[in-house]
């Protein structure tokens, strides 16, 4: 879960460093835009600790049936979270961004990242539930090698669209947002593909109408405490931001720097 947490947060560094050599306030705005990307992170971090938990003790027992459930239940979960990100970013992306910010250019900045990287929440919110089933059922090498080639894959789009090279246009912010939603939609095709081969578990769509009281409520039981946990820790660290974000573009341009250090360490330490 560590390593799945720390490929996001490498996806979010690798957009804020590069703009920072297009425009202060360009990497200024995304670092900021980010912030709602570090919250869902967090979220993300505590429902795949409960389905890690849950996931590797039926796999011990050899009950992929229970394994199955708990797969389709957290999916459905992690979907209408990551569907709340998404249409807030889609729709009030200012609202999100008036958060962090008062300054009009790092606003628009942020509205634009914002609304093109709408769908990677989608994308990702799927995806790591994939990756953590992956792990916790024998394929811990293959869920690693899924989610490192995306942070590739990631960088490299950064490169081409951002700049303009490889033949690609030139389009700073919404580059950089683009290459996010492109690199987690190609690591959700992959994962999913990888799922139906043979002698791995599997999303069965009829498992996500149906409910298990005892598996849910375990689920819950594990999830609970690590999600808030997650929540009251992270949220701390989102008002440094917040605050920064008041005090002028050049106090966000060297917050984002340390945020991006702050955010990598995190998942290392964590």
């Amino acid at each position: 879960m560590a390593f799945q947490q720390f490929m996001l947060a490498a996806v979010n560094a690798s957009d804020a460093l590069m703009l920072g050599f297009v425009s202060q306030e360009s990497l200024s705005a995304v670092s900021l835009a980010t912030q709602i990307t570090f919250v869902f992170n967090l979220f993300m971090g505590g429902l795949t600790m409960g389905t890690s938990i849950l996931a590797a003790q039926y796999y011990g027992k050899g009950d992929t049936l229970s394994i199955e459930k708990i797969f389709a239940y957290v999916t459905k979960v992690s979907f209408l979270i990551s569907a709340v990100f998404f249409l807030a970013s889609l729709f009030v992306p200012q609202l999100l961004m008036r958060i962090f910010t008062a300054e009009p250019r790092l606003i628009a900045g942020g509205i634009l990242y914002l609304r093109i990287a709408a769908a990677s929440y989608l994308f990702t919110g799927i995806s790591q539930i994939y990756l953590c089933i992956l792990k916790n059922t024998g394929h811990a090498v293959k869920s690693m090698i899924i989610g490192s080639t995306a942070v590739v894959i990631n960088i490299f789009l950064n490169a081409a669209l951002i700049y303009g090279i490889f033949f690609s246009p030139k389009m700073g912010i919404s580059g950089a947002a683009l290459a996010t939603s492109i690199s987690k939609l190609i690591e959700l095709a992959w994962v999913h593909g990888e799922s139906l081969r043979k002698n791995h578990v599997r999303l069965h769509g009829k498992f996500c109408f149906t409910g298990d009281r005892i598996l849910s409520g375990d689920y819950w039981r594990y999830s609970l405490p690590m999600l808030g946990d997650y929540l009251v820790w992270g949220m701390g660290f989102t008002m440094y931001s917040v605050i920064m974000g008041h005090l002028g573009s050049d106090a966000v341009a060297a917050s984002s720097i340390a945020n991006i250090v702050k955010n990598l360490t995190r998942e290392v330490t964590l």
